[in-house]
């Protein structure tokens, strides 16, 4: 699975974090961020997946 970008959102809409990926890096730290609800979204191959994270 190629991941083209990744963009972090909190629940508010403001943007936390973007990453262009390459074939070889497929994750993000996001060990900084506080406990909580985020957005996440996922471009692949031109589509787009939009998914919760919970970070406890």
């Amino acid at each position: 699975m190629i991941i083209e970008n990744i963009n972090l959102f909190d629940l508010n809409g403001k943007i936390i974090e973007t990453k262009e990926l390459s074939s070889k890096k497929r994750s993000i730290d996001i060990s900084q961020l506080s406990s909580g609800k985020y957005i996440i979204k996922i471009v692949r191959k031109g589509k787009t997946l939009v998914k919760q994270l919970i970070k406890k």
